[in-house]
């Protein structure tokens, strides 16, 4: 750091001295001290403009245009997680949810429904919901063959370093690649009581990590590609699971 700013400074102050031997060397040919300095002097002062302009606008600019641009990207990522293995994850978890609230609220049958107040409404659900997984009710060899086949889109997405800025995206994909490191090392047709209750833990926090990520990811699909908004929708686990979502809650 020390090693940075004294170069900067010794860059700094080479160029001023660069500037000032300039102005010198324009004395020395046109014999006009007053006009040089004039110039010299309207060049001081426009520095302030210069530096307003081009620090608070320009690069302002070009820094919301590349946080646009990341934004992009990260979706696209974010879509590719979803096409390969999120939506076969959440289905999972989804088929074995006998509980009817959640689901209600995510089958969207007409996707006219979607907007920023009912996106909201979903963001409360999430927060609230009580998400838990049965094991009993989860085939743990699919389970473990899916999280194999997709193990290298999972590294692959954890080490994209345009992915680091989204936590919760992250946190997400470690905690898949948790999961799979679980069911590699145990025999899943002998498990304890504890560690039944471990993988229901793990699983219950996937399922809400699963469920809120695609809420977002289903808003920005909204918002900028309407038609893979209808895709995502056609392809939903909750509305594949439209018979048990028509349940009316006593």
């Amino acid at each position: 750091m020390k090693k940075r700013v004294k170069e900067n400074i010794i860059i700094g102050a080479g160029l001023v001295t660069l500037s000032l031997l300039l102005h010198f060397v324009h004395v020395l040919i046109f014999k006009d001290i007053h006009h040089t300095m004039i110039f010299l002097v309207a060049d001081i002062a426009f520095i302030p403009m210069e530096v307003f302009f081009t620090s608070m606008i320009l690069e302002r600019m070009l820094e919301r245009r590349e946080k646009e641009h990341d934004k992009e990207k990260l979706n696209m990522l974010v879509g590719v997680f979803y096409a390969e293995i999120g939506t076969q994850l959440l289905a999972y978890f989804v088929d074995q949810d006998d509980r009817v609230a959640i689901c209600k609220k995510l089958r969207i049958q007409d996707p006219s429904i979607w907007n920023d107040a009912y996106f909201k409404r979903l963001q409360q659900l999430n927060s609230s919901y009580h998400y838990e997984v049965q094991l009993a009710k989860i085939e743990l060899g699919d389970l473990k063959h899916m999280l194999h086949e997709g193990k290298n889109l999972l590294i692959t997405l954890m080490t994209t370093e345009s992915l680091h800025d989204h936590e919760t995206f992250t946190e997400m994909l470690m905690l898949i690649m948790h999961l799979k490191e679980e069911l590699d090392v145990r025999d899943i047709t002998s498990l304890s009581e504890a560690e039944r209750q471990h993988l229901e833990q793990d699983m219950s926090a996937l399922y809400r990590y699963l469920t809120y990520e695609w809420c977002y990811y289903l808003d920005y699909l909204s918002k900028h590609y309407p038609g893979l908004f209808n895709t995502a929708i056609m392809l939903s686990p909750f509305n594949k699971k439209h018979q048990r979502c028509s349940l009316e809650t006593n």
